[in-house]
């Protein structure tokens, strides 16, 4: 077994965190796009129904 020197390991493992901070910022990005898309929907949703709620008037 290899023993690494102190600050080696905290490099590693400072590269290993932002290696996840990188993917979970792509994750976060994702989620909020696909909620900001959910919401645009419901907007739209709602100003059909609308829309024909009017027409019907």
């Amino acid at each position: 077994m290899i023993i690494k020197s102190y600050p080696s390991l905290i490099a590693e493992g400072n590269a290993l965190d932002f290696a996840d901070q990188k993917k979970l910022t792509k994750v976060k990005m994702a989620i909020r796009i696909k909620a900001i898309i959910i919401i645009v929907k419901n907007i739209a949703n709602h100003f059909k129904t609308a829309n024909l709620l009017v027409g019907k008037l």
